[in-house]
């Protein structure tokens, strides 16, 4: 199996947009422990805060997260479920 950074093929247009989102979501986040517009976020701030937390992601992924998204991505074989 082939080693993703490896990879010479530029991102999915899906993937693109989904980190283009999660940018956009920290840099107008908020909720009772964090308020994105007090804090002044810089560009290379809100990038490497999205770095962390796709690090973490990684870090803490387990099976179930994993077979979850892949039923997302896989049609059920039975139609009523």
């Amino acid at each position: 199996m082939t080693h993703p950074s490896s990879q010479t093929q530029p991102l999915s247009p899906a993937l693109d947009l989904a980190l283009f989102e999660l940018l956009a979501t920290l840099e107008t986040f908020s909720d009772a422990d964090f308020n994105a517009h007090w804090t002044n976020l810089t560009e290379a701030e809100l990038q490497q805060v999205a770095l962390i937390l796709l690090q973490a992601l990684t870090v803490n992924l387990n099976g179930k997260q994993v077979a979850g998204a892949l039923r997302q991505v896989r049609p059920s074989p039975h139609p009523l479920h």
